[in-house]
């Protein structure tokens, strides 16, 4: 229960209904009875292959226990399982004692596999939805082969070279409207880009020599997915023109839908150790100093799927007392008027500095001290 201040510059409102208790509890709760059932099954020398919010994927002669268990909490006058066997929508067949690859969280494909035949009966797209023209029981199958033939891995990949990772983004802030200035410069207003017209995306793949930061395709809206590689773009961090004299075709800027996958393949588990098989769970030891509190929600979801998610996606809370203190103690009067902070300031500081208290600073302060060290 214990607190800490900041000085933080942005805020996360609260919803008209939002109530701290409620979400906790419901959260907690289901966190426990995914912990119950994986405890209960692997007692009883079962595995959990795989786990999400509100299911788990466990050895397939353990099910009736983990129904059974639960009875006593249905909350309903009629008989229905917390644990209920999902069925296939297309075939209505019970998914049980079927295969699964997780490669990692959220990133599962549920298939039979018999004499070379694939039957896939769902499947995830997470990291893999944002992209255009994607046909994911395709990737998923291909996925499956190469999991079952890993020496045909570059074979199967190989058709997806001529293929490009593009996305679509509603332009539905001023931030992203600011980035077409260019291209709306010498256009008649009919033909600008405007609010809520959509944006086309794509995957970095290179890096800009000047800033170090990744080159990011972006063009206005374009229907056929064919074209866009060979066309104009602008950079959306730095909103430079390519190809410029200085650069490459601009077809080389864009990730291809091979080296899409590759990546995606081997995406680690970052909460478990091991590469295959039934992977165990991370246990950290934590540092108390180092402990972030996490706004776990992404302020613009749609933008850090296509983006990938940056420091600025989630609201971080962090108590920094310790460094802060750090710094202001090593802090000579001399670096103190290097840095921009006057006499005044630098002794002011070093009376925070002998307080039990904790020590809150402005924006500026906290800017120009960071800097120092």
């Amino acid at each position: 229960m214990d607190s800490f201040d900041l000085t933080l510059d942005k805020t996360e409102d609260q919803g008209a209904f939002f109530n701290p208790i409620m979400s906790v509890f419901l959260t907690a709760g289901a966190r426990l009875i995914l912990a119950t059932a994986e405890t209960l099954v692997k007692r009883n020398n079962g595995y959990v292959a795989y786990c999400d919010t509100d299911s788990v994927f466990i050895s397939p002669n353990h099910v009736k226990l983990v129904q059974d268990f639960f009875k006593p909490l249905n909350p309903y006058n009629q008989d229905v399982e917390m644990f209920k066997v999902e069925k296939d929508k297309e075939t209505n067949k019970v998914l049980h004692n079927v295969k699964c690859i997780a490669i990692s969280a959220k990133r599962y494909v549920l298939y039979d596999y018999i004499d070379d035949s694939i039957t896939i009966y769902k499947y995830s797209l997470h990291g893999l939805g944002h992209l255009k023209g994607i046909d994911g029981k395709q990737v998923w199958h291909d996925l499956i082969l190469i999991f079952h033939h890993p020496e045909r891995k570059k074979e199967i990949l190989s058709k997806y070279k001529n293929k490009y990772a593009i996305s679509q983004l509603a332009i539905t802030n001023y931030d992203l409207l600011k980035r077409f200035d260019e291209i709306n410069k010498n256009r008649p207003y009919p033909k600008k880009i405007k609010p809520y017209n959509f944006a086309t995306v794509g995957t970095a793949c290179r890096v800009d020599p000047d800033t170090k930061e990744p080159i990011i395709p972006f063009l206005s809206e374009i229907k056929r997915l064919d074209e866009i590689p060979y066309m104009e773009f602008l950079d959306y961090k730095t909103g430079k023109k390519y190809p410029n004299d200085n650069s490459m075709e601009p077809q080389f800027y864009w990730k291809n839908m091979e080296s899409v996958l590759e990546d995606y393949i081997t995406h680690k588990e970052s909460k478990l150790e091991g590469n295959s098989g039934v992977l165990k769970r991370r246990h950290l030891t934590i540092n108390q100093n180092s402990i972030r509190y996490i706004g776990k929600e992404s302020n613009e979801l749609e933008q850090s799927e296509i983006f990938g998610v940056s420091k600025n996606d989630t609201i971080q809370y962090v108590n920094h007392q310790k460094k802060i203190r750090q710094i202001i103690a090593n802090l000579t009067l001399e670096k103190s008027l290097k840095i921009g902070l006057d006499r005044r300031e630098f002794y002011r500081l070093k009376k925070k500095l002998k307080s039990n208290k904790s020590i809150v600073l402005g924006k500026k302060t906290l800017e120009k001290l960071t800097t120092f060290s």
